[in-house]
This record gives structure tokens, C-alpha cells and sequence, in this order.
């Protein structure tokens, strides 16, 4: 499960990477910016999990994946410099691409955060999947902030309530049920990605209260 676990966690840091880089890229930031935020969307949002449940943040100890985030955002911001005019033509299709990694990253971050919270001892649902959607969007918010944009959580595309929902599924599987525990976190993954690829694929939204353009074009 350890082993499991492990690569479950290397997975989410690559998807993020690379989110948060071509998120900073499409902001037209240098290399430091996009290496930051980066980081930042990788494990801002464990962080704040580690803080709030006084464990030492998994960055400090975790090199192999500070390493695989840096890499990969290397990989991306090189990518994205050699085939400028290819990138720009086919912005539309990266902002695609980048959706889904975007979801993969959140479903994972979801899970291991519950995971990890409750192996902390953790053991309240309310606790435990806060912490496991925190955990899977905090990273966002952060580079979000950072780029002075609204978070993207917080107007866009069903963001939290998939994070939640899979946590959700990830909490009750693992505390009620006898499934082995790879599959309780597979099996919230796939409830985030789902949730998350429908919502982009359909364009839905959460409700607001005033969407100003539409009302003023009326």
C-alpha cells in the first residue's frame, strides 16, 4: 500500500506541475514564475493540510517529489519555449489538455489528503474530507492569487464539490467498507475526474446570483 501510495502521490505532483506551469506560462511569467507557482499548485494546498493537523509539510521531506514538480515544469516551460508559435496556435487545445490533468491532480491530492488525515488520526468525516479538499485545491488558490486572478475554485467548472465529493466517497470507503484501500482511493479519484471532465465537457457551472454581462446585454 506504502508503494501504492507512493506513486499515487508522484502522479498527482506531475499533473499539477503541469497545470500550474502552463497556467503561470499563459500569464506570460519568466521561468522563476512558472518554477514558483508551480510548486506553489503542486503543494501549496498540503501545506495548509499539514499545518492545520501539526505535521512537518511534505515538502520538507518528500525530495523526490519537490524534484519530479521541478523537472516537469522545466519540461513544459522548454516545451512551450521551443514551439512558440505552435503553442500559441493551439492554445485552445492546451487549455483542454490541461483540464485534465488539472482533474487528475485534484482527484489524487483529494484522496491522499484524507488518507493522510486520517492516519493522523483524523478519523471525523467532517475533518477529514475538509482537509482532503483543501488539500487538492489550496495549491490553486495560492497560484491563483499569486497571478491576481479570483481563484479558480471559486467561479469555474465544479472545482470544490468534485474535490469533495470524491473525498467523500475516498472517506466512506475506507471507513465503512471492506475494500482494500488502494481501491477505496482509486475509486475517489475517479469520482473527482468524472465529476470534473462532465462539468467541462457540458460547461457547468455552480449556481451565481448575477452574471453581470448576461444581465446588461439583456
Amino acid at each position: 500500500m506504502q508503494e501504492f501510495f507512493f506513486i499515487l502521490e508522484t502522479v498527482g505532483v506531475i499533473a499539477f506541475a503541469i497545470a500550474g506551469s502552463i497556467a503561470a506560462i499563459d500569464k506570460e511569467t519568466d521561468i522563476f514564475g512558472v518554477l514558483f507557482l508551480s510548486f506553489m499548485t503542486c503543494f501549496g494546498g498540503g501545506m495548509m493540510r499539514d499545518l492545520l493537523i501539526d505535521r512537518t509539510p511534505s515538502f520538507f521531506t518528500s525530495y523526490f517529489h519537490v524534484l519530479c514538480g521541478l523537472v516537469t515544469s522545466l519540461a513544459v516551460f522548454a516545451f512551450a519555449a521551443a514551439f512558440k508559435r505552435k503553442y500559441i496556435e493551439n492554445e485552445k487545445i492546451v487549455e483542454n489538455i490541461n483540464n485534465y490533468f488539472d482533474a487528475v491532480g485534484l482527484g489524487i491530492f483529494a484522496v491522499t489528503g484524507v488518507k493522510i488525515c486520517m492516519d493522523a488520526g483524523f478519523d471525523s468525516a467532517l475533518v477529514a474530507i475538509s482537509l482532503g479538499m483543501i488539500t487538492s485545491v489550496g495549491g490553486g488558490m495560492i497560484r491563483d492569487l499569486c497571478l491576481r486572478e479570483i481563484p479558480f475554485v471559486f467561479n469555474k467548472r465544479i472545482y470544490a464539490v468534485a474535490s469533495t465529493m470524491g473525498a467523500s466517497v475516498c472517506f466512506v470507503l475506507l471507513s465503512f467498507t471492506c475494500l482494500p484501500e488502494y481501491l477505496s482511493l482509486l475509486l475517489g479519484v475517479i469520482t473527482v475526474v468524472t465529476i470534473r471532465v462532465l462539468a467541462t465537457v457540458f460547461h457547468l457551472d455552480m449556481p451565481k446570483a448575477i452574471v453581470f454581462e448576461r444581465e446588461q446585454s439583456k
